[in-house]
Parts: structure tokens; C-alpha cells; sequence
């Protein structure tokens, strides 16, 4: 599963996730409707635990759904952003 620290966090987060394989990886924020809000991560890792820092910009307090895709399976983590 997919964890970020600190979370809730205001302004930035550290997503961290394991994966099985060395795959080309796609990390998709969406909103609680559903709308893809922001595209995290889109690019080749290693197997193994990762983290990807990230910046929530001018994204409104709320929370979130983080989806890493690696093309064979999916993880998803929620995040709260508190302004």
C-alpha cells in the first residue's frame, strides 16, 4: 500500500510504496469525485520500496487518492492536505 509522510501535510508529502519488479511506473492524484487532479510520478523505477516527494502546488484542502499504476497491479493510498 501506498503511505505518505507527514500526512495530513500542508504544502508537500512524501508518498513511499513498494514494487515487486523494476516497472514503468504511473503515480495519479485524484480528487474525492473521482478527477485526476494531478500527475505525481510517470516514469521507469527499480523494484523495491521508492518514494516520490511531492509539492500540492494550489490544490484546495481536502483529501486525496494516490494510484500507482506499474501496469500489472495497482496500489492506493489517501492523503489529507490541510492549508
Amino acid at each position: 500500500s501506498v503511505q505518505a509522510f507527514p500526512n495530513p501535510f500542508n504544502g508537500a508529502t512524501t508518498f513511499v510504496y513498494s514494487l515487486e519488479r523494476t516497472s514503468t511506473v504511473k503515480a495519479t492524484l485524484y480528487d474525492l469525485l473521482g478527477r485526476n487532479v494531478a500527475l505525481v510520478f510517470d516514469g521507469i523505477q527499480d523494484a523495491g520500496m521508492q518514494s516520490v516527494r511531492w509539492d500540492a502546488g494550489i490544490l484546495p484542502s481536502g483529501m486525496y487518492l494516490l494510484r500507482i499504476s506499474d501496469g500489472r497491479s495497482e496500489q492506493i493510498g489517501k492523503v489529507i492536505l490541510q492549508r
